[in-house]
């Protein structure tokens, strides 16, 4: 896995990245958004339906990253909740 001095330094270059998200919106933080296309994009996704797949295979070893971390996995319910 990743050291945390070079993983920190990712989440750091991600983290400089503006969100034109709306607020209300936001079910995950733009730099776990990036880590999950990132390591996707590394593994071969081509679309968003693979960098889906990826991250929801690969989320055991996603969570080993600060940045995932911080924020469980909301259940579908509470996503549709949010946009409600």
């Amino acid at each position: 896995m990743a050291s945390s001095q070079a993983t920190l330094g990712l989440i750091d270059h991600f983290s400089t990245l503006a969100d034109p998200r709306q607020a209300w919106k936001v079910v995950y933080p733009l730099t776990e958004i990036m880590l999950a296309i990132l390591v996707a994009t590394l593994a071969g996704a081509d679309d968003f339906v693979e960098i889906e797949a990826c991250g929801n295979e690969n989320l055991r070893f996603l969570r080993g990253f600060p940045a995932w971390r911080r924020h469980p996995q909301p259940r579908r319910a509470e996503r549709s909740r949010q946009r409600a």
